[in-house]
């Protein structure tokens, strides 16, 4: 009886003195900052179908991605991926925000991206979306709810 005892209690023990460790598995905050709100973005014609960004319509050299806040005109790198809450400063609550970025293609083709929202704390104590809407050179192209998953919207060119 004893042989069988030590090898249960030796595990017991170790789940014991490891059990601390193991309760930060289930934290759901740990390792969470807030700052994963990306919007994706794919660009399309009247039909639906994705423009590519590449020669002969789009050349590399000329794409541009331009955050146009309170300071101006700030050069991004270029991505159809945008972070939605990019604010550096301690997060407003309940407070109407916007930001735009400038989408430069070429000198004749720009446009604008919008994104309009609340945030609220969520429990990890972090900024996230309260609702929110995103508007493609002015036209409303998504309204979500508090707490949505964007993913990748279609902007269609005209």
């Amino acid at each position: 009886m004893l042989k069988y005892t030590r090898p249960v209690g030796g595990l017991l023990g170790g789940l014991l003195l490891t059990g601390c460790g193991w309760s930060g598995m289930f934290d759901k905050c740990e390792g969470d900052n807030g700052s994963g709100r990306i919007a994706s973005f794919e660009l399309v014609n009247a039909g639906g179908a994705p423009i590519a960004l590449t020669p002969p319509r789009f050349h590399p050299d000329t794409l541009r991605l331009y955050y146009l806040g309170p300071a101006g005109r700030v050069a991004q790198p270029f991505s159809l991926e945008l972070p939605v809450i990019r604010r550096a400063a301690p997060p407003v609550y309940g407070a109407d925000l916007e930001d735009t970025y400038l989408l430069y293609l070429s000198r004749a083709d720009q446009d604008t991206i919008t994104f309009r929202y609340r945030l609220f704390e969520d429990d990890c104590h972090n900024p996230d979306l309260d609702g929110i809407r995103i508007f493609f050179n002015g036209r409303d192209v998504f309204n979500g709810p508090r707490g949505v998953n964007i993913g990748t919207l279609q902007l269609p060119k005209r």
